[in-house]
């Protein structure tokens, strides 16, 4: 209540005719009465001028919520889901929350409970992010718009490449993609809902005065006080009674969560110092894969070092630096959230990449690559000559070992590519119902819409469409045949028994319909080899998604990444007759949200620029 009326009193003093407040009250069904504490709630928002609105909390059907050991665990993501839900429903992309500063208190001391102790985690909630617990839900966690990447030469001319109203329209580039290169042809998602906590600097008892002091009634939840139910109810009676020690009381926690936003602070700003040796000689977003070039050991020195500060702590300093300025390096492209991997899971990595003793060499003798949140680091050289058009395949290796032996002019270049799925493992796959319309009258009862949009590997998001044709584009033999209104496709990686069918199909099959479109299919085995070969070479093509049955042949049908489709059509048999039609897939594809200013900053210092494009798809 307290958050909404100061909100109220902040909007109409500050005359925001564009500001609408929406009041979310959740009701997580874990007690007796919630249901009409929510509406007695809702009626004093009422009372303010404002349109709430409840959010009952989805438990499964007949789960008791408060018998649940790891129920704070699971009710914290129910409820960002359905608020997040209600906020992409509502088009709503600002959500503030009402944690003060008891609750950021709490959240320290529950992290040191669990042994946790990365900076990051010592400084408390943050008071600007993005919304958590949604992580793969489209529109709400940092997806819902999309972003063309377009890279230039930087040169002197560099404006030649812009319209001549763009310097007042802003980033609108020519349509002819001289410079659009391959590598980036793939759109990135952006967008989602942020969220904002405007009184993690005011205690609660504060609030609760402000509220008495203006006549707003306000509730507590009995529950959050009994020390026996949850492990952070025990942590908030023994602040609350003054049972802990003076260095875990609330004054000494707030002192301690200041110290450690500093010193995050801090390294983050020497992070983006030691960013600024680094450089990035190509992003290829179709493959998921990323050249970049890290300074020489041997130039680093005592970069970020006080001549004050122990040989020991600046060593240790100096990794803690490289540690951060890697892991921003390795989220462009792993499959997972970003800053998923702890630091110190970064050892090995900063070891050989890095090294720094006779100790670190003696391993790289044995090996050079290594492995790090789910992706694949691989010492790499480059030909000579110009880059803008590298090609994968002509990415050769090398020898890390050699680098810190005497080559003191080499260049300390790694290919980081997603790590192969093992076999013995469950392997990324992203299930889609491809939606036809019903045959009424002998004419369609609508025309095919999009499917949502999904998360494959936590790095592409996909969505498909079927789109109708007038034949078969191949001489099909032996194919499945469907009936009804949905087909079942499958987003997978692609297998090595994928290639055999698609090489024999491509030798086998000639075109059914010479006059049949031919754009964006791969009708030739030479083509198809060559694509594999540029652009998908060795292992990495078995990490790039493809489109597949997942019934019948489970035939591959597309390489979304690439934009590009076999000629296979879907069939279907209609009203069990030999009436039958044929569908193709249609599909869109864009790359996880990455830190584009991060890009922008690596391909300046590469002597290239990189602008930004807001793209619309179409519904």
């Amino acid at each position: 209540m307290a958050l909404s009326f100061l909100l109220k009193q902040y909007v109409s003093q500050n005359t925001h005719p564009v500001v609408t407040l929406k009041p979310f009250i959740v009701d997580h069904k874990a007690r007796e009465g919630s249901a009409d504490e929510a509406y007695r709630v809702a009626g004093w928002l009422k009372d303010l001028g404002l349109d709430p609105s409840i959010l009952t909390l989805p438990w499964p059907h007949g789960v008791d919520p408060s018998s649940l050991s790891d129920f704070e665990t699971i009710a914290r993501r129910l409820r960002y889901q359905c608020i997040g839900k209600a906020c992409a429903e509502q088009r709503i992309r600002s959500l503030l929350l009402g944690h003060h500063q008891d609750d950021n208190v709490e959240t320290v001391l529950s992290r040191l409970v669990r042994r946790q102790r990365q900076s990051t985690g010592l400084e408390g909630v943050s008071c600007v992010g993005n919304i958590p617990e949604c992580h793969g839900i489209f529109g709400i966690a940092e997806s819902g718009l999309f972003t063309q990447l377009r890279g230039y030469p930087s040169t002197d001319n560099f404006t030649e490449h812009l319209k001549p109203k763009d310097h007042k329209e802003g980033l609108k580039l020519k349509t002819n993609n001289t410079h659009l290169r391959k590598d980036l042809s793939i759109l990135v998602a952006e967008g989602g809902i942020s969220i904002f906590r405007p009184l993690l600097s005011f205690p609660k008892p504060r609030l609760m005065a402000t509220c008495l002091q203006n006549n707003i009634p306000f509730t507590t939840d009995k529950t959050n006080f009994d020390p026996t139910v949850t492990s952070r109810n025990t942590l908030r009676y023994l602040l609350s009674n003054d049972m802990l020690p003076r260095a875990l009381q609330a004054p000494s926690m707030l002192r301690f969560i200041e110290r450690s936003k500093r010193v995050s602070a801090d390294m983050k700003q020497e992070s983006d110092v030691f960013m600024k040796k680094l450089k990035i000689h190509k992003l290829d977003l179709p493959s998921g894969s990323l050249i970049v070039e890290f300074p020489h050991p041997n130039a680093i020195g005592d970069f970020g070092t006080d001549k004050e500060v122990t040989t020991d702590r600046a060593i240790a300093k100096l990794r803690n630096i490289e540690a951060i300025t890697l892991r921003r390096i390795l989220d462009i492209v792993s499959p997972a959230p970003k800053n998923n991997t702890p630091l110190h899971k970064f050892e090995l990595a900063l070891h050989t990449i890095f090294p720094t003793s006779q100790s670190h060499v003696e391993k790289l003798q044995k090996q050079d690559t290594f492995t790090l949140g789910g992706v694949k680091f691989r010492p790499a050289s480059l030909p000579y000559g110009d880059l803008t058009q590298l090609s994968l395949k002509d990415i050769q290796p090398r020898v890390q070992c050699n680098l810190v032996m005497g080559d003191s002019s080499g260049r300390n270049i790694w290919f980081l590519t997603r790590t192969p799925f093992a076999n013995d493992l469950p392997k990324s796959a992203t299930n889609f119902d491809l939606e036809l319309p019903a045959l009424h009258d002998g004419c369609f009862s609508a025309t095919p819409s999009w499917s949502s949009w999904q998360l494959w590997d936590n790095r592409y998001w996909i969505r498909v469409k079927a789109e109708k044709a007038h034949a078969a584009l191949l001489e099909e033999k032996n194919s499945s045949k469907y009936t009804g209104t949905v087909i079942p496709l499958v987003v997978r990686s692609l297998e090595t028994d994928d290639l055999g069918d698609i090489r024999r199909q491509l030798k086998e099959s000639a075109p059914a319909n010479a006059s049949a479109p031919r754009a964006h299919f791969i009708d030739k085995l030479y083509y198809f080899n060559s694509l594999l070969k540029d652009r998908a070479p060795g292992y990495i093509r078995h990490t790039i998604p493809v489109i597949a049955e997942a019934t019948g042949q489970k035939r591959v049908l597309a390489f979304p990444s690439f934009a590009r489709r076999l000629p296979i059509t879907l069939t279907r048999t209609i009203h069990d007759s030999i009436v039958e039609d044929h569908w193709l897939v249609q599909s869109q594809i864009a790359f996880k949200n990455v830190d584009i200013e991060l890009l922008q900053s690596l391909y300046q210092q590469s002597g290239n620029t990189l602008l930004t494009h807001r793209v619309q798809f179409g519904t």
